[in-house]
């Protein structure tokens, strides 16, 4: 599977929508991370090697591209490194490469865990033991969410939240209680409070399968989620845009913005003739983790800054675009790389070595990229082929 720069904005084409390059498997590029080596020199978490930056920490709050940016600056010390070690350098395949780079984003999907003296506040403040009890706090005519107590994952109890919402909303109208809202960790400390309270008398566990973004997509459509909601700017206008650089949360971050939006949208599903969706488990999975991964990618960038940092950057020295520089390198105008983030940073990985000598050659500093800069390159390489051709 080739993944393509800018597919995301065909959201509400079936027929392009096929072609969207998430990942079935997020994990699929943890094998990779061993049998390439990076696990001899990065942690995850604080677990494993130390002497590069901990993954987890590093990817956080960064996309494709920032993460392909990051990589590509960071290239000379680990070859510095892998050098003295005696380390080859592995290389990469686009579909390598997409496999790694998923895995990395994935590492913060997940929040930390909650707290248990927060859950149980919550728990009172939010109105949830008017209709509920956990534990031996039961009470006459009060439903139990024991049940909830067996269950790792977050997606199990967004499941119960979701499918219940209009039962449960009408039954606070009724009482005259307005919807709780999570925000941040809130969620998280009300699911470790029920995994800590609850009676389990068989002390049963269950774990969940990661979610896949594809089958999370997959749903996403069937379900007209995309008829109320835009993907940058493609889509739906009732809602808001789930491309949107604050939206990108982890796994009970989510959850909770579905709960707290519930009521609305089941309102709002009304008005246009829209039957409330039931999910399963599994599908909430999918669901929360393609909608985790929307922020994987990024709206395009800016041609004209990207024309900038071509010079700035040095690339014109070694490469040609647009009629202008030199042909060291690759003509950037006839090559497939910018069709894709993944194809670019596979490319930039693969010949980071001969690069860096011809910069040692020309007596030029490796170029690095931060923030934007990246997308900004690959905007303007992607217009100016378009053009040329």
């Amino acid at each position: 599977m080739i993944f393509t720069y800018g597919i995301l904005i065909s959201l509400g084409a079936s027929e392009e929508s096929e072609t969207y390059p998430f990942p079935e498997d997020p994990l699929k590029g943890r094998k990779l991370f061993v049998s390439k080596g990076c696990i001899k020199c990065h942690s995850i978490w604080g677990v494993g090697d130390p002497l590069g930056p901990d993954l987890a920490q590093m990817s956080k709050k960064q996309n494709l591209l920032q993460l392909a940016g990051l990589l590509w600056s960071h290239s000379p010390k680990m070859i510095e490194i892998m050098q003295e070690r005696g380390v080859t350098r592995p290389t990469f395949t686009p579909q390598e490469m997409g496999d790694l780079m998923g895995y990395v984003y994935y590492f913060n999907y997940f929040d930390q865990p909650g707290n248990f003296i927060e859950g149980e506040k919550l728990f009172l403040e939010k109105g949830c033991a008017e209709c509920h009890f956990v534990g031996e706090n039961g009470g006459k005519d009060k439903i139990s969410l024991d049940d909830y107590g067996k269950y790792i994952s977050p997606s199990f109890l967004a499941t119960g939240l979701w499918n219940h919402s209009p039962e449960i909303l009408s039954g606070m109208n009724r009482q005259g209680l307005k919807q709780p809202e999570f925000k941040g960790q809130e969620l998280a400390h009300l699911l470790a409070y029920l995994r800590g309270a609850a009676i389990n008398q068989n002390g049963e566990i269950i774990y969940a399968e990661p979610g896949s973004p594809k089958r999370g997509q997959d749903i996403f459509k069937q379900n007209k989620c995309n008829m109320c909601h835009a993907v940058w700017d493609k889509g739906g206008r009732k809602a808001s845009d789930l491309g949107r650089r604050e939206l990108r949360l982890p796994l009970t971050e989510i959850a909770g913005k579905l709960w707290s939006h519930s009521g609305h949208m089941w309102e709002e599903m009304k008005k246009i003739g829209l039957s409330f969706p039931v999910f399963s488990p599994k599908e909430m999975a999918d669901l929360i983790s393609f909608l985790y991964f929307i922020q994987f990618y990024d709206e395009e960038g800016d041609p004209k800054e990207g024309k900038k940092l071509f010079r700035e950057k040095t690339c014109i020295f070694c490469h040609a675009l647009e009629g202008e520089g030199e042909n060291v390198g690759p003509d950037l105008g006839e090559s497939e790389a910018h069709f894709s983030p993944i194809f670019l940073a596979s490319a930039m990985w693969n010949h980071a070595v001969v690069m860096e000598d011809m910069l040692e050659e020309k007596d030029l500093a490796w170029p690095r990229f931060s923030g934007n800069e990246m997308r900004d390159l690959v905007s303007y390489i992607k217009k100016a082929t378009e053009i040329s051709k």
